[in-house]
């Protein structure tokens, strides 16, 4: 670990191609670690492993960053009876960092299921931070698209449907489509207009 730790500490915080670099050429090495030999070790591999996935995420190789950041979390997680014996795992900064990153990983990448499910933890591990409940309503919002598309398809094809069939029915038919287009119409529009004032930083 010894050789592998000087050249990793004269790695400037900011220097994200370094870091990736780093991690990269040494990662078989890395991965041979074993954490349980001593507190130093596993944080050298906490940080090398952490540092690596902050750097993806900083070069916006965001899928890419997901699994390293996940590995870190895990880590931290599966750790806190051993080395966290007198605070709480949510007092420690780089775990919130650690889970931030995680879940707007998968924001950016469009798997809202996922980066709901990840803010949803982050809102209840911290709930003193508002701006992870504006990222899960953003995030719930978007994983329900789907919803608004059905009903939307729906609303259509119960409006088409009076130019086919001529009947006391059919009326109906349409206008039950034209109600439900409107709800799903004003629904989406309120909705959006409180995300909007309620942006993720």
């Amino acid at each position: 670990m010894q050789e592998l730790n000087e050249p990793f500490l004269k790695i400037r915080e900011d220097d994200y191609t370094s870091f990736i670099l780093f991690y990269e050429k040494h990662k078989n090495s890395i991965d041979k670690i074993e954490i349980d030999k001593s507190e130093d070790v596993f944080y050298f591999k906490l940080k090398v492993i952490g540092n690596y996935g902050r750097a993806l995420f900083s070069t916006k190789s965001f899928k890419k960053a997901i699994t390293p950041l996940k590995t870190a979390i895990l880590m931290l997680e599966h750790a806190e009876k051993h080395h966290f014996k007198n605070k709480k795992l949510t007092s420690i900064s780089y775990y919130e960092f650690l889970l931030f990153l995680y879940a707007q990983s998968y924001y950016c990448i469009k798997d809202y299921k996922s980066s709901r499910y990840q803010f949803q933890k982050l809102a209840k591990l911290f709930p003193l931070n508002t701006s992870y409940k504006n990222w899960l309503q953003h995030s719930t919002y978007y994983s329900i698209q789907w919803v608004f598309n059905i009903v939307f398809t729906l609303a259509i094809l119960l409006i088409i449907s009076d130019s086919f069939i001529h009947s006391i029915d059919s009326s109906m038919l349409s206008t039950l489509g034209i109600s439900l287009g409107i709800i799903a119409i004003l629904t989406q529009w309120i909705w959006k207009k409180s995300l909007k004032q309620k942006q993720v930083v």
